[in-house]
């Protein structure tokens, strides 16, 4: 992923990713002053410095993160990239945008 720009700003973001042809929404997730709802849970928003996030209390759609960071695309927009190990041990990414 491109380097972290620190916080995301608050919001609503919808989140999906590409796997082989396949599009998939997991859904929506809600920031707002340092914290997280959406996929099941709830919690902090940490940050540390290199700029990458973490969800402090997990996400229960997504027990595996190995990382979070909100960066610009290559078109100039925002976005809340997660990367995770999946169920059977691929390595995966979704991006968050947001609404």
């Amino acid at each position: 992923m491109p380097p972290a720009l620190g916080v995301p700003p608050d919001g609503l973001y919808s989140c999906s990713a590409i796997s082989g042809t396949m599009f998939i929404t997991y859904g929506d997730l809600t920031l707002s002053q340092g914290r997280y709802e959406g996929f099941g849970s709830s919690g902090d928003l940490g940050i540390y410095p290199d700029d990458t996030l973490s969800f402090m209390d997990g996400l229960e759609l997504l027990p595996d993160i190995t990382d979070v960071r909100y960066y610009r695309s290559t078109t100039g927009e925002g976005v809340l990239g997660i990367s995770y190990t999946s169920q059977s041990g691929w390595g995966m990414s979704m991006d968050c945008y947001i609404q």
